[in-house]
Parts: C-alpha cells; sequence; structure tokens
C-alpha cells in the first residue's frame, strides 16, 4: 500500500514537472518571435514602421518618414513607386558643440537595420540625410544621398556607411 501511494505520488510530480517545462517553452517561444507585420495593403507605411520601432529606444530616436512625391495618390494602397523613405540618421547630433558630429558605427548600423525594416513594409528609394561638420565644406552641416531600392537588400552599417559618404552632398 505504501509502495502505491509514493508510486502515485512520483507520478504527479513527474506530470507536474513535465506541464511547467512545456508551459516555460511556450512562454519562451511566444515572447522570443519576431514582431509581425499586418497584413494589410493599405495600410499607411508610416503607422507601420512607428508600430515595429516603438520599443526599441535607439530606433525611435531616429527619424525615419515614408513619403508620397508630388502628391501622388496610389489607389487604395499608401505605398508605391511614387514614395520614398526619407531617414535622418543622427537628428540628436544636430546641435553640437561647437559643430554637429558625423555620425558613429553605431548610428550607421541602427539606420541599416530600419532601411531593411522599411525595405519590407514598403519596398522604396531612400533619401538618406545626416549631420556633421566637415572643416573643407564649411557653408553647411546636413549631408544626404539617395539610396536606391535595389542595393538595400544586403545593406548592414559599414556597407551603408561606405556608399553614403561616397555618395554624400551637401543638401
Amino acid at each position: 500500500m505504501g509502495q502505491r501511494i509514493v508510486l502515485r505520488l512520483a507520478i504527479a510530480v513527474g506530470s507536474i514537472i513535465v506541464a511547467i517545462v512545456v508551459g516555460l517553452i511556450l512562454i519562451t517561444i511566444a515572447t522570443s518571435a519576431p514582431p509581425m507585420l499586418p497584413a494589410a495593403p493599405s495600410a499607411d507605411p508610416n503607422t507601420l514602421m512607428q508600430a515595429n520601432i516603438s520599443r526599441d529606444a535607439g530606433a525611435a530616436s531616429t527619424d525615419i518618414a515614408y513619403e508620397k512625391l508630388n502628391g501622388t495618390q496610389q489607389n487604395g494602397n499608401n505605398c508605391g513607386h511614387h514614395g520614398q523613405w526619407a531617414l535622418v540618421i543622427n537628428p540628436q547630433d544636430v546641435v553640437g558643440h561647437p559643430y554637429a558630429k558625423f555620425p558613429n558605427a553605431q548610428d550607421w548600423v541602427r539606420a541599416a537595420e530600419l532601411i531593411v525594416l522599411a525595405r519590407t513594409i514598403c519596398p522604396s528609394p531612400i533619401n538618406l540625410v545626416w549631420f556633421g561638420h566637415d572643416p573643407l565644406h564649411p557653408t553647411y552641416d546636413r549631408w544626404g544621398t539617395l539610396l536606391p531600392f535595389t542595393i538595400t537588400t544586403r545593406i548592414n552599417g559599414p556597407i551603408l556607411q561606405r556608399y553614403a559618404l561616397g555618395h554624400a552632398r551637401q543638401a
């Protein structure tokens, strides 16, 4: 009789342990999945972007917005070939002492991550803008370049920085 109670107790404890492990696995899977983009084709690209970066303070501090060019309207879709993303890489460095600072490596990496996200939301060119004082070009600290959609497929921070600085123009 005592062995039966011990056996039932062992089975009960084993069942509880299995239930706890399965629960922890389910919680881990549910909380570690990347955020899913809503499948609504007519959703505003800016709303989708803000929903995806709102949890990341670094990304949220970067200024990115989708702009329609020439006031064109797409039929039922806010994303199309008549628009572009506008990305300010280092808006926090506009006011420097005594001059604006160029973006650092972390700024370029964060911008590249946002470009990848923007590409999934709305595949369009990206107008990059950054601030930095260059004594060789002292007239203005605002720099920019247009990043074609075709080179955003395998973008990362160093590649973005090389491309942008190689095609930079004072804006």
